[in-house]
């Protein structure tokens, strides 16, 4: 499975909470499944929340 770092994926959920969709962002950066962003997209969600409850 190839690995995405870090810098990347933010990159890629900054596009799509944007308004670029999963499907248009998978197919841009050449990622085999859009679920893979929407992965990414709630991890970093649920990261951002718990960061701003410290």
């Amino acid at each position: 499975m190839l690995k995405f770092d870090l810098d990347f994926r933010i990159k890629v959920v900054t596009e799509y909470l944007s308004g670029i969709g999963s499907t248009s962002l998978a197919k841009k950066y050449r990622i085999s499944e859009e679920g893979i962003i929407l992965l990414w997209v709630s991890r970093f969600q649920k990261n951002t929340v718990l960061m701003d409850g410290d």
